[in-house]
């Protein structure tokens, strides 16, 4: 989505913390990952996360998973949804 502000918490003021310091969404960092193992590498070069989350051993993180979340719909396109 761009330059990202990063967070390990929950912040109820993020989408207004994006615009304040010139970002373009916020990526939540959790401590359950998605395991390189079971990346899959599409023909245009795309990695595509897959396969089962793996446990961080990060005490700083306090979000379950990782998250994306992009405030302005027009920066997305959705190509891919995987079950």
């Amino acid at each position: 989505c761009g330059d990202m502000l990063e967070l390990v918490s929950s912040d109820y003021y993020a989408g207004d913390r994006v615009k304040k310091e010139g970002k373009h969404c916020t990526k939540g960092m959790g401590r359950i990952v998605p395991d390189p193992k079971g990346y899959v590498t599409l023909k245009n070069g795309t990695i595509v996360p897959c396969g089962k989350g793996k446990e961080m051993n990060d005490t700083t993180k306090y979000l379950g998973y990782n998250e994306y979340i992009v405030y302005d719909v027009n920066q997305i396109s959705q190509k891919y949804l995987l079950k």
